[in-house]
């Protein structure tokens, strides 16, 4: 199983471990493969650097968890380029879908769930991945 967890379901994850998002990531690291791009691994690097994190997680926890996160993940080049999402800021998930051979896509964003599939990766909420896979 190849899996994507959007930048708002890792930052779930990291806040509140216990959230359905943080149950999802966990079990897609029990069952499957994360995949991530260096875009999107940039991406949640710089969410997590901004200070208002500050209050509910500190820095080193923080840094700690990219760390450990690029430890488990395989990064994934993007070759082929997609212009697909109503949101060309998603379209980097939809990048890493089609050029990490994802079966999964777990975001909370409207613009990449209203598309419920995009080649053969099947675009879910946490919940509905943690439904999915029981």
């Amino acid at each position: 199983m190849r899996i994507i967890f959007d930048t708002n379901t890792l930052v779930s994850k990291l806040l509140f471990t216990k959230s359905v998002p943080g149950k999802a990531f966990s079990s897609g690291l029990r069952l499957g493969q994360i995949l991530m791009s260096n875009d999107t691994f940039e991406e949640l690097s710089v969410v997590l650097s901004r200070p208002k994190f500050n209050k509910y997680v500190t820095l080193e926890d923080r840094q700690q968890f990219l760390r450990l996160l690029s430890r488990v993940v395989e990064i994934i080049p993007i070759i082929k380029v997609v212009q697909q999402c109503r949101d060309p800021e998603d379209d980097k998930l939809l990048e890493l879908a089609i050029n990490g051979s994802a079966d999964y896509l777990i975001t909370g964003d409207e613009d990449l769930l209203v598309l419920k599939q995009f080649g053969d990766t099947k675009i879910l909420t946490a919940a509905q991945f943690i439904n999915s896979i029981q």
